[in-house]
């Protein structure tokens, strides 16, 4: 059998836990009719040259029986469908998606998990670089990345770094830690010598190394080599797996009966609830099953043949932005008539995209009821306080008695600041069942009620006097916004109450509001710019002469001599172009430079280079420089590849999983040059404002590549040909 979707079909009821199918008024939440298969077959699993005696279904993964029967939690369940490298493992040596692979295939052959590679209590020396060089964040994603990377270094020592990005391909890291990840790669094939033990370092020496490297992360260590227990990697004795069939759509009724009975006689199986006849948001959880397998919960949800009917949906912000009613700022008609008797003034309207958090490890937790009355309870938040007072609430004790442990957290990005809602319903679950419950929700089931940004539309008018100066900016905008670091001498905004309250949950994101309105405002300038056929660096060097020393610098490291001073003027089917743009959230602020190569028949859009000029005090540099790397890669893929798609009629989101739901991976990493301003031994937040100049930088060297403004986010090929067909 294939390795596509039919071995994915027999694998698992594919997206009974979260996406399901529509057409018309209705929709069927099946992923074909089950297959349980045979009974439990004995075989031999030799793990990390160790055997073991399972009895397994065949139909069981060799990731399911890794984490769930062997507690060998290092490879990781992220997509479930081999598009993420999270769970890959080795099997003779050679690397592969476990999601993907029958644990009974593997019997009799050797399989080696990232625990396999230290060998008595010693890193091995890819792991001791990937904490050198800072190769990760959260870490979720970490073990997939060594074992891939693992294997290139293995076979061919002296692997460049081309084949290094090449051998990781298919892994993805939603912190964006690939720099360091790759300079831990390039570090080993080119011999390098292991760095001084900062432990043992004193005085100057220690100082030496703080100011001019950092130090790296404590946690480090068990990161790279398995040993750190998400929530996700939680096993506990009798521990049973509840999986949450999940709404795709806007609204929803479940139509029938279905068929609990047959849920039930799933070998294994606990407990089958529907939890809800009525959906009234996207991804509220219809139905669970419960089991004392990961799997047999998800036949289970599938066996219930559940029948979701759609309601009508409000998900399109261009037309709640055209239909809703305007609020109107007290100033707006003093600066309209100030930008209208202005010697120039240009207006545009820009719509931007909806992006998810996306966290590899997505929202759940643990309940454990103990013995003695007190309760445990493992969650993947930020909060822990938090979790220990919500689930104290939710149990009826004081909080004396509530444990929370949240030591290792999976990627969170403003998602997780709170304790998850759902949390009361394991807790009962747990009590009803007397058994500790672990309920974690799947990627498609991440991707619709984990937590995104909402979409936005801004129509703006920016005017300036015959020297450059800005006068007055005027937006309107679907929810209101300013007028974003620039300081004009009059603003007005406009906001407009359109409703789009089926995108479901929009907690805060990584520097939240800043992004949106940062590429606004960058775009308006850059078009202000080509109206009055200036330099659009010498135009915010006239608004922003503070910044002169930032753009100096950027311009050039970037070489912005080199961009064509009248955009979308080169000759040829691939056109290079140079763009700016700035920021701030937090304290800290930044001017980034990108350069772009943009094929002007597939409207593919390829990033050369980002200059990141950031202006931020730090104590570690080191992880100063590891966050200023990941949120400009993230900035990135918000603004190239991420966009949540949903259907008009019904509000489904139709691209719930990472294949289609694209998020930057290795090879999409460009160079990234830092100059770093700030000042050591002073700390300052940094990991939000990094994400904030990149969009606007972007969408101009786009411009300037082109010639014409793609005003629509993100900047895929679509949206890319038809920004030059207008």
């Amino acid at each position: 059998m294939s390795d596509g979707i039919s071995r994915r079909g027999f694998l698992k009821a594919s997206g009974a836990a979260g996406a399901v199918a529509a057409t018309g008024a209705e929709a069927e939440a099946r992923a074909g009719a089950p297959v349980l298969g045979p009974d439990r077959t004995p075989f031999k699993l030799k793990v990390n040259g160790r055997e073991h005696d399972l009895s397994l279904e065949p139909r069981t993964t060799l990731l399911n029986a890794l984490r769930t029967h062997l507690d060998v939690t290092g490879p990781k369940e992220v997509c479930d469908r081999g598009a993420c490298g999270a769970c890959t493992v080795w099997v003779d040596g050679k690397p592969v998606n476990s999601c993907l692979y029958l644990a009974i295939d593997a019997a009799g052959r050797d399989v080696t998990t990232v625990e396999g590679l230290s060998k008595d209590g010693k890193l091995d020396p890819l792991q001791q670089k990937f904490c050198e060089h800072d190769g990760m964040q959260c870490g979720f994603c970490t073990p997939g990345f060594v074992m891939s990377i693992k294997a290139c270094l293995r076979d061919n020592p002296k692997a460049s770094l081309d084949e290094v990005k090449r051998s990781c391909a298919g892994n993805v890291c939603r912190c964006a830690a690939y720099p360091g990840i790759f300079a831990a790669a390039m570090a080993v094939a080119k011999g390098e010598k292991p760095e001084p033990d900062v432990r043992k370092l004193d005085g100057a020496e220690l100082r030496k190394v703080v100011e001019e490297r950092g130090v790296p992360r404590v946690d480090g260590p068990d990161k790279v080599s398995g040993r750190a227990k998400y929530t996700y990697d939680v096993n506990v004795k009798g521990m049973l797996t509840a999986r949450l069939l999940q709404s795709p759509f806007s609204s929803a009724t479940v139509e029938g009966e279905p068929d609990e009975e047959a849920a039930k006689k799933v070998p294994g199986v606990k407990h089958v609830a529907i939890l809800a006849r009525e959906a009234r948001q996207i991804g509220q959880a219809v139905a669970v099953a419960i089991a004392e397998d990961p799997q047999a919960a998800d036949e289970a949800l599938a066996a219930l043949k559940i029948r979701l009917k759609p309601g009508r949906a409000n998900v399109d912000p261009v037309k709640a932005f055209e239909d809703g009613n305007v609020r109107a700022d007290n100033a707006s008609d003093g600066v309209l008539a100030t930008i209208k008797k202005a010697a120039v003034s240009v207006e545009n309207t820009y719509v931007g995209n909806m992006v998810m958090h996306s966290a590899l490890e997505p929202h759940g937790c643990v309940v454990r009821w103990e013995p003695d009355g007190n309760l445990t309870v493992w969650e993947s938040a930020q909060h822990t306080s938090g979790v220990q007072q919500n689930m104290a609430r939710a149990a009826r004790l004081d909080q004396s008695k509530v444990h929370a442990i949240c030591e290792f957290v999976g990627g969170g990005f403003g998602a997780k600041i709170g304790s998850w809602g759902f949390g009361a319903n394991v807790l009962n679950w747990a009590k009803d069942l007397n058994a500790p419950v672990k309920c974690m929700m799947s990627r498609a089931g991440e991707l619709l009620a984990g937590g995104g940004r909402s979409p936005n539309v801004v129509t703006v008018r920016l005017a300036a006097d015959r020297a450059g100066s800005m006068v007055a900016a005027w937006l309107k905008s679907l929810g209101r916004m300013g007028f974003y670091w620039y300081r004009p001498a009059a603003v007005a905004s406009d906001a407009v109450n359109g409703s789009v309250s089926g995108i479901g949950p929009t907690p805060a994101l990584r520097a939240p509001g800043a992004p949106p309105a940062q590429v606004v405002a960058e775009q308006i300038v850059d078009d202000l710019a080509a109206e009055m056929g200036v330099d659009p660096l010498d135009l915010r060097l006239k608004n922003r002469p503070d910044l002169k020393a930032w753009f100096d610098e950027g311009a050039r490291r970037i070489g912005w001599d080199r961009r064509q001073k009248k955009p979308g003027s080169a000759k040829g089917d691939v056109v290079r172009g140079i763009g700016v743009g700035c920021g701030e959230f937090a304290g800290s602020s930044g001017c980034d430079f990108v350069e772009v190569e943009v094929d002007r028949k597939t409207g593919v859009v390829r990033v050369i280079k980002v200059v990141a000029v950031f202006n931020s005090d730090w104590v570690n540099k080191r992880g100063v420089l590891n966050q200023i790397h990941g949120g400009t890669i993230m900035g990135l893929s918000w603004a190239l590849t991420e966009e949540r798609v949903l259907d008009g009629p019904t509000g489904a989101m139709l691209n719930t999983n990472f294949e289609t739901y694209k998020i930057l991976g290795p090879l999409d990493v460009p160079e990234i040059e830092v100059v770093l301003l700030g000042q050591a031994h002073r700390p300052r937040g940094v990991g939000e404002a990094p994400v904030v100049p990149v969009a606007g930088a972007l969408s101009n060297a786009i411009f300037n590549a082109i010639g014409a403004r793609v005003k629509r986010m993100p900047f895929n090929p679509r949206n890319v040909l038809a920004a030059m067909k207008t």
